[in-house]
């Protein structure tokens, strides 16, 4: 599966149609253009080809449908974020495939949560999304693989969030964490990233600015505690069994500054 010096080697066909894995890991963005306008990608990605024309709330989604979100998400994954400013870009091929893959299948249940409400029904698009994901990888991808996939998904709404953001020390820990190691943090952090950076505010809207200003507080908020996880993985621990740690002087500062933002009523939530 891995290549020389962390290059993808894989590849796979569906009905003697080729993907490039090589092609969607260098610009997936343009690559998964190209496979939608030769009408293949429902081949591969059938749960993303299936986003087109799926709405989204206009003011936290201005740049239009789910497609057009996952297409500006994935035209991050090769940009530098804040995280690669301060830990340097991820290299490793195989590591960007699975970032990719999340992003390519985030958000894929918004097609189902929204047939659902028409009929007066609830449903988490998020646990949808993964189902998709299962759905469309399994054939291609490790059960290891699989499972990073589906676990950024999972996470991602919590990563962005200020009311979901667990609050308890523990919870943070697991949170940045895949498969329960820590290492896989650093692609759950990029993820998030590409994520909450492509859409666009509708900037006509009054609250724009709250919003920018909020996204760009939690963006730092998840970089300042990798860092401090980084520095020590024993951090936090420390910090759940009560004893002092300059990390969580760190932490509180971060959840204030956020609440100031947001709000401390609706912080709190």
């Amino acid at each position: 599966m891995d290549g020389i010096d962390g290059k993808v080697s894989r590849s796979f066909e569906v009905d003697g149609v080729s993907f490039s894995v090589e092609n969607f890991v260098a610009n997936p963005a343009e690559y998964i253009e190209e496979l939608d306008k030769s009408g293949t990608l429902k081949l591969f990605f059938p749960a993303l080809a299936a986003t087109h024309g799926v709405k989204q709330s206009p003011l936290k989604h201005a740049e239009g449908d789910v497609f057009a979100h996952k297409k500006m998400a994935l035209g991050l994954l090769r940009k530098k974020t804040l995280s690669d400013e301060r830990f340097g870009g991820i290299n490793n091929s195989e590591d960007l495939l699975l970032i990719a893959l999340a992003l390519t299948h985030h958000d894929t249940g918004k097609k189902d949560r929204n047939e659902a409400r028409a009929k007066g029904q609830r449903m988490d698009h998020v646990g949808k999304s993964a189902e998709h994901a299962v759905e469309d990888l399994a054939e291609f991808l490790s059960e290891e693989e699989l499972a990073m996939v589906v676990e950024m998904i999972k996470k991602h709404e919590i990563m962005s969030s200020t009311v979901q953001f667990p609050k308890r020390i523990q919870g943070i820990q697991n949170l940045f964490s895949l498969r329960g190691k820590f290492a896989g943090a650093r692609l759950l952090l990029k993820f998030s990233e590409c994520d909450m950076l492509g859409r666009i505010i509708d900037p006509t809207s009054p609250d724009a600015g709250k919003i920018n200003g909020t996204n760009a507080a939690i963006l730092e908020r998840n970089v300042r505690i990798y860092e401090l996880l980084k520095q020590d993985s024993d951090l936090f621990d420390q910090m759940a069994a009560g004893g002092w740690s300059p990390g969580r002087d760190v932490l509180l500062d971060i959840h204030r500054r956020i609440a100031l933002i947001v709000g401390e009523e609706t912080y709190k939530k």
